[in-house]
C-alpha cells in the first residue's frame, strides 16, 4: 500500500535569544530541547542544549529522521564515555521547541565534554559574566 498521507505542516524556527542558532560547515543549527538515549547501555537523559539543523526542524520531523551527523550534533553518555571515549554516541529520540516558560529542573548541569558542540570549540552555556 502507498502511503498518501499529506506531509506534516511546515514549522519555522523562531529563535528567542540570538545564541539559539548556530551555523557550522554550511549547516544552520537550532536549539531545542531533547531526549537522549545510550545505544549502549539504555541510559535515558533530558537536555536543553539540543541543537538540530533548522531544515529539518522547520519539516516538522520526528527524531528518528536525525540519522545524519549533519542533522544534530552529537551528545554522548557519560558512564559509556568514561569506559571507552570516543567509541559511541547517544541517539537522540524525541525534541521538542525550547520552552523557556517552563521551570527548569537543575540537574547537573551542561557537560561539555559530552557535547558535540562544545567539543567543536562553541560552548553552548558560556555566560557573559560582568566583573
Amino acid at each position: 500500500m502507498e502511503n498518501n498521507s499529506p506531509p506534516p505542516p511546515l514549522r519555522p524556527y523562531i529563535a528567542k535569544k540570538p545564541e539559539d542558532k548556530w551555523r557550522h560547515r554550511g549547516v544552520t543549527y537550532c536549539r531545542v530541547f531533547g531526549k537522549w538515549e545510550c545505544e549502549n547501555c539504555k541510559k535515558k537523559w533530558d537536555s536543553g542544549y539540543t541543537w538540530v539543523a533548522i531544515k529539518k526542524y522547520e519539516q516538522n520531523l520526528d527524531a528518528s529522521h536525525f540519522k545524519n551527523k549533519k542533522d544534530r550534533m552529537y551528545q554522548k553518555c557519560e558512564p559509556c564515555e568514561a569506559k571507552n571515549p570516543n567509541k559511541h554516541e547517544a541517539k537522540l529520540i524525541y525534541y521538542k521547541p525550547l520552552d523557556r516558560n517552563v521551570k527548569l529542573v537543575r540537574g547537573t548541569g551542561h557537560r561539555r565534554k559530552l557535547c558535540g558542540k562544545c567539543n567543536k570549540g562553541v560552548i553552548c552555556d558560556l555566560k557573559k559574566r560582568r566583573w
